[in-house]
């Protein structure tokens, strides 16, 4: 994702989400994805399950129970 779609989806957020109702900033969402920096973390367990490491395991559980 783009820095212009970044502070398009956190400005969105800050608009719809109510977790954020009542927030006064003295800030823009460009002035904050600015200062994030340019190394995104990754969440790499979900990702490996998203990408089918999850099925993965639940067959590897399933052989597992069958020998014993």
């Amino acid at each position: 994702m783009n820095r212009i779609e970044q502070v398009k989806q956190l400005e969105n957020s800050w608009r719809e989400d109510g977790r954020w109702a009542g927030i006064e900033r003295g800030y823009s969402g460009e002035e904050v994805v600015k200062l994030r920096g340019s190394v995104q973390i990754e969440q790499t367990l979900a990702k490996k399950v998203r990408n089918g490491f999850g099925n993965h395991c639940m067959k590897r559980i399933s052989l597992m129970r069958w020998a014993h």
